[in-house]
């Protein structure tokens, strides 16, 4: 009878009580709770910079290639040698608008796309439609293009009027 009371209380010493494993499982979940709102909130903060960094890179863009028009005098013109891969397209106030000999946007989500990789190097992805797993997406009213990023919900975007060259 003494080795069995000696195996019990050998057991009994070596795990935890239900008491404790409640108590850690009750402490994780506060931690849990308060720790992932947080990392969403890092998580969030990050893509907004991303987004801001896109923007002000998009925005040095078209004043880079506006300031090789000018020097150029390629006001309205296709192909500026030269400058990027030298197919970048200019309308009258020397602001780029296309790759694809074309000196205005008319509504063309295509021509914000070309435009788009045509300007920044390196280009996060860009698609014109619905489907597809790119990171922003390109479209067109008039002579602005809209550039949305799609990982945020709800979206958020910045827009690039070729008539005025403002880009917010």
């Amino acid at each position: 009878m003494k080795n069995a009371d000696k195996y019990t209380s050998d057991i009994r010493a070596s795990g935890f009580t239900l008491i404790e494993l409640v108590c850690v499982m009750a402490i994780l979940a506060v931690l849990g709770g308060v720790a992932a709102p947080k990392m969403f909130d890092i998580v969030n903060l990050a893509r907004g910079t991303s987004i801001d960094v896109t923007e002000e890179a998009f925005k040095k863009a078209v004043r880079i290639a506006q300031l090789a028009c000018f020097t150029s005098l390629w006001r309205n013109r296709d192909n500026l040698p030269g400058y990027g891969n030298g197919n970048v397209d200019f309308n009258n106030a020397c602001f780029p608008t296309d790759t694809n000999n074309q000196n205005v946007i008319g509504g063309q989500p295509a021509r914000c796309l070309r435009l788009w990789n045509a300007i920044l190097l390196p280009a996060p992805s860009i698609q014109t439609g619905g489907a597809g797993n790119a990171t922003y997406r390109a479209f067109a009213s008039g002579e602005t293009c809209r550039y949305r990023y799609l990982d945020i919900t709800p979206f958020v975007e910045f827009t690039y009027d070729t008539q005025t060259g403002v880009v917010n």
